[in-house]
C-alpha cells in the first residue's frame, strides 16, 4: 500500500491482515484512520502520519489568539497558533480564558476598555487544565497587536 491522504473515519485494512498503529483505531474489524494524514504500512502494522502536526501548549508559551467574547470582568480568546510550533491546536486547546486582571497591571472596569472583539493579540499562557488561561500583562510582548477602530 502506497502513502495516500486519509480523513478521519477512512477505513484503511481489516484488522486480521495488519496490525493498528498511531494514528489508527478499530470499529468492528475495520482499521479506520482517526487523524487527516497519510497511510503508511511497515512490518505489519498501519500507521497514519498526520498531514500537519498537532500541538499542545505548555505554561509559559506565547500564543496569538482573536478575542471572541467580553463580558464585564473577563473574556475569552480564540488560540490562532502557538508561537515556534508549526501545527494545529487540539479543540480543547481552541479557547483561552483571561481575566480582566491578566490585561494591565492597573485598575480597570471592564475588560472593554482595553480590548474589543475581533482585536488579534499575542498573550502567554498562565494556565492548561481545567481550561486555557491567557495572561498580556507580564510581558512586554504580549498585549494587543491588530485593532478594527
Amino acid at each position: 500500500m502506497t502513502a495516500s491522504l486519509v480523513t478521519p473515519g477512512s477505513i484503511i485494512g481489516q484488522e486480521g491482515q495488519h496490525e493498528h498503529g498511531e494514528g489508527t483505531s478499530v470499529h468492528d474489524g475495520n482499521i479506520i484512520s482517526t487523524v487527516v494524514g497519510y497511510v503508511h504500512v511497515n512490518e505489519g502494522t498501519i500507521n497514519v502520519t498526520a498531514s500537519k502536526p498537532i500541538v499542545s501548549p505548555v505554561v509559559g508559551d506565547t500564543v496569538l489568539c482573536e478575542i471572541v467574547k467580553l463580558n464585564e470582568k473577563n473574556g475569552e480568546a480564540k488560540i490562532i497558533c502557538i508561537e515556534g510550533k508549526p501545527g494545529s491546536v487540539l479543540p480543547e486547546h481552541r479557547y483561552g480564558q483571561f481575566h480582566v486582571t491578566g490585561i494591565v497591571d492597573r485598575y480597570m472596569h471592564q475588560t472593554a476598555d482595553a480590548v474589543r472583539r475581533r482585536d488579534v493579540c499575542r498573550a502567554e499562557v498562565k494556565e492548561i487544565s481545567p481550561v486555557l488561561r491567557i495572561s498580556f500583562r507580564d510581558r512586554d510582548d504580549c498585549g494587543v497587536l491588530h485593532a478594527i477602530c
